[in-house]
């Protein structure tokens, strides 16, 4: 019987796994191990597990300073190495996850540096595991193999885990199995993968807020879909709402109590806003601002606390808004360029100008890869798109950063090996033997 060809590569409906969880083949299995070898390899070959600074800041940065301060008794405060008192710079799960491996293996040790980026290398490992279900469900069998297969083996995906003691492999991973679920449960759901799709959301606000944005449009396309099947929606996606909520809820409370008033998981918005605005801003991340690199601002940080540090940079972020209107709108036209292609000033070294050129090359890819699941109607097409299209609008508005987009790099590696297969079938159009 001759190969039936369809949307790219071959038709989706011959794939009879592809809509089958319990179906891994083997081939991911090896590629998932591949990839934490290749992860933990780096770590050791380059040491990065050996960090140098004197008060071990290298080491976790406000991460290690906060579970420093719960190990050594002092709650959940101090996000830099001076006592400061309770915080609400960072979410709390990873730097609680940091703590614990201090606890059992020692503060700022050296088998805790080895734990903890070796569970990071882990995370990303597995990553591969709902890149290859999420490539099945945005195109088929082909291309989520060789996307499993680029996420393994290129550098610019591993280096997040093997450098820094940080939330990004594992949040990255929460999320793509968010995404994953949402196209899964958008065909059949219970009452309880509804309640159990909220916890995991309420899981992934712990780890990183910013991956909230995305909520709204996962529920709303699992209950659309839900709905055109004559099923119950409202009241299942007020309860999984719910459950989010609850599970949030708690970390609400401690805020409350520690700071006298409502703080959200992060409260240091302003202060990000701050940090990538000013009359010498360039869209990046202007250093010299924050408290990490600045002694006067991390003395101006001790001196009125956290919560006086943050409503100041408010108020200085809005009289430069105030003061510069059209500028702050340059700036956030460029922020828009740098996190897509990386405008930015590079150094003429041949290295960086290559790399800068395979970045723009990856974003375009996968932005033809989007544009193609939206014109062929995929079933992804309005995930995918609300995702790309909606998670970056915070850091256009402070600062983009490599670390900041590492959590949709998953969908936007399957979107660019997508658009490939895509243009192959447009050549097969012309291509005559």
């Amino acid at each position: 019987m001759p190969e039936v060809i369809t949307d790219g590569i071959e038709n989706p409906s011959l794939d009879r796994s592809r809509h089958d969880i319990s179906f891994v083949p083997r081939g991911v299995w090896w590629i998932v191990a591949l990839a934490f070898l290749l992860r933990f390899g780096w770590v050791i070959w380059f040491h990065t597990y050996r960090f140098s600074q004197p008060d071990h800041f290298d080491f976790g940065q406000e991460i290690g300073c906060i579970a420093r301060s719960i190990v050594l008794g002092h709650g959940f405060g101090s996000p830099f190495p001076e006592w400061s008192g309770p915080t609400a710079w960072i979410a709390p799960l990873y730097p609680f996850l940091t703590a614990v491996v201090f606890k059992v293996f020692g503060l700022y040790s050296t088998v805790s540096a080895l734990l903890l980026l070796g569970l990071n290398c882990a995370f990303s490992a597995l990553t591969c595991w709902p890149i290859f279900l999420l490539g099945r469900e945005v195109a088929n069998r082909r291309v989520a193999l060789v996307s499993a297969a680029l996420w393994a083996i290129m550098p610019p995906f591993m280096t997040w885990a093997v450098n820094w003691v940080w939330d990004a492999a594992l949040t990255t991973l929460v999320m793509t199995w968010i995404v994953w679920l949402a196209f899964r449960l958008g065909r059949r759901i219970t009452l309880r993968a509804w309640l159990g799709f909220g916890l995991l959301w309420g899981i992934a606000a712990l780890l990183n807020p910013s991956v909230l944005s995305f909520l709204p449009f996962s529920i709303a396309y699992i209950a659309w879909q839900t709905r055109s099947r004559g099923e119950r929606w409202l009241t299942p996606a007020m309860l999984c709402c719910a459950v989010v909520l609850l599970t949030i809820t708690p970390w609400l409370v401690r805020n409350y109590f520690a700071f006298g008033k409502f703080v959200f998981i992060r409260g240091n918005f302003w202060a990000e806003m701050r940090f990538g605005n000013s009359i010498y801003g360039d869209g990046t991340w202007l250093a010299y601002t924050h408290p990490e690199v600045n002694p006067y601002e991390r003395q101006k940080y001790l001196r009125l606390g956290e919560q006086g540090y943050f409503d100041s940079k408010k108020r200085d972020v809005q009289e430069f808004i105030h003061q510069y209107p059209r500028f702050f709108g340059e700036l956030c036209f460029r922020r828009v360029l740098l996190y897509w292609w990386d405008f930015g000033d590079i150094t003429e070294a041949a290295p960086d100008v290559l790399l800068a050129m395979a970045r723009r090359a990856f974003s375009t890819l996968a932005l033809v890869g989007l544009f193609f699941a939206v014109w062929r109607r995929r079933p992804s097409w309005f995930l995918i798109a609300s995702l790309l299209l909606i998670f970056p609008l915070p850091y256009y508005l402070t600062y983009p950063y490599g670390r900041y987009r590492h959590v949709i790099e998953p969908l936007l590696l399957i979107c660019a090996v997508y658009a490939v297969a895509q243009v192959r079938e447009f050549q097969r159009l012309f291509v005559t033997d």
